[in-house]
C-alpha cells in the first residue's frame, strides 16, 4: 500500500495540472507554475515525474489502464441479452466519475492522440475477446467502424454536444451493440 502522503501529493499535482490544462496548452505549462500552485518544491515534483509531459503521460495512461480494466471485467463472454448494457453502463459510469479529467483531455491540444489511444485499446480488446483472425478483414472493419462510432457518441456526450442523460447514451449504445 502506498504512503498516504505520496498519494496526496500526486493527487494535488494532478489536480493543479488539470486546472492549468483547462486554460492553456500542455506545452505552455511549466513545472514551476505547478509547484508554486501546489506549494511544493520542484524536487518533490521530480520525485514523482520527469517533467510536465511525463505527468501528462502518466495521467492519461492511468485513465486508459482503468478503462481497459473496466472493459476486461465486463465484456460479455457469451451472448447474454443484457451483457452489452452492463459493459456500456460500466464504461460510461467510469467516464462520468472522471468527467472533469476527460473533458479537459478531450479539449487539450493533443486530444487526438488521447482518443486514438482509447480507440486502439478498444479495437484490440474486441479483437482479442472475439478471437478474430488478422485475416478476417470484414470483421476487423466492422470492429473499427463500431468502436469509432461508439467513441464518437461518447466524445460528443463528454463534450456536452449531446443534450441527453447518461442513461439515454448507455441504453442506445447497448442496443446498437446487441444488434451487431
Amino acid at each position: 500500500m502506498a504512503d498516504r502522503r505520496i498519494i496526496r501529493t500526486e493527487q494535488q499535482i494532478t489536480d493543479i495540472f488539470f486546472t492549468k490544462l483547462a486554460t492553456k496548452p500542455l506545452s505552455k505549462i511549466s513545472v514551476s507554475e505547478i509547484t508554486r500552485a501546489a506549494n511544493i518544491n520542484r524536487s518533490t515534483f521530480y520525485l514523482h515525474y520527469q517533467d510536465v509531459f511525463d505527468l501528462y503521460q502518466q495521467v492519461t495512461q492511468t485513465l486508459i489502464n482503468d478503462l481497459a480494466q473496466v472493459f476486461d471485467t465486463t465484456y460479455p463472454d457469451d451472448e447474454v441479452p443484457l451483457a452489452f448494457l452492463t459493459l456500456a453502463e460500466n464504461i460510461l459510469t467510469y467516464l462520468q466519475n472522471h468527467q472533469h479529467a476527460f473533458k479537459i483531455l478531450l479539449k487539450a491540444e493533443n486530444s487526438a492522440n488521447f482518443i486514438d489511444q482509447i480507440r486502439q485499446l478498444f479495437i484490440n480488446k474486441v479483437i482479442e475477446k472475439e478471437h478474430i483472425s488478422a485475416n478476417n478483414h470484414d470483421y476487423i472493419i466492422d470492429v473499427n467502424y463500431n468502436v469509432n462510432g461508439a467513441l464518437g457518441v461518447i466524445t460528443a456526450w463528454e463534450k456536452d454536444e449531446l443534450d441527453c442523460s447518461i442513461d439515454v447514451v448507455i441504453k442506445r449504445l447497448a442496443e446498437i451493440f446487441a444488434i451487431l
